[in-house]
């Protein structure tokens, strides 16, 4: 239990001689969560009995123009400079991901008593081996179908027969929109007759 002062002015003889009030010693019960008077004292929540709204409310577009314009350069202006910084900007970010990804391996080795220079040299050589052995290993497969190819191109129009018809209808369509377009002059209709009659 806590234990406090009060002060309590009293114009009776118990009041100390110089006039200063006397204090009065009480005592305050120990802090209960969930007791009636601890809720009495806490404030209500602010939006307590107000009713939930599950609707999403849409966010006004900017009332001046001038705003949305500025918007839109920054936008094209961060693209631009993304686009021309990229030379430079996909290296480092490359860096970044690579040290993460090798930054286990790296703690491994210095648990290992590893010096640390080393212990990052390895997994840089081992990924470099990785990459070196996987292109070797795909080279002879790669050579084998190079030279397959020109034999496997009769056997893939052979079996690419049944969409002959479908793309060389397409070809027309196109054929002949473009003829369309290409005639100033002519209206649609007589366009349309001219180019079904070829």
């Amino acid at each position: 239990m806590k234990e406090g002062k009060v002060q309590i002015a009293h114009d009776d003889a118990r009041s100390p001689p110089d006039g200063e009030p006397a204090m009065v010693p009480i005592t305050k019960s120990p802090h209960r969560p969930g007791s009636p008077a601890d809720e009495e004292a806490r404030p209500a929540e602010p939006n307590a009995d107000l009713p939930q709204v599950d609707e999403q409310v849409e966010m006004p577009l900017p009332a001046n123009l001038q705003t949305f314009f500025l918007g839109g350069l920054f936008a094209m202006g961060a693209f631009s400079a993304i686009y021309v910084a990229s030379s430079i900007v996909l290296p480092v970010i490359l860096a970044f991901v690579l040290k993460l990804l090798l930054q286990p391996a790296v703690r491994v080795l210095e648990g290992l008593h590893v010096p640390r220079a080393i212990g990052a040299l390895v997994p840089i050589l081992l990924v470099i081996g990785l990459l070196v052995g996987l292109v070797v290993g795909l080279s002879g497969p790669a050579a084998t179908w190079a030279e397959r190819l020109p034999q496997g191109i009769p056997r893939l129009e052979t079996h690419l027969v049944v969409l002959k018809g479908p793309i060389d209808a397409l070809q027309k369509v196109i054929q002949r929109a473009e003829h369309v377009a290409d005639t100033p002059g002519v209206s649609t209709a007589e366009q349309n007759q001219a180019t079904w009659a070829e």
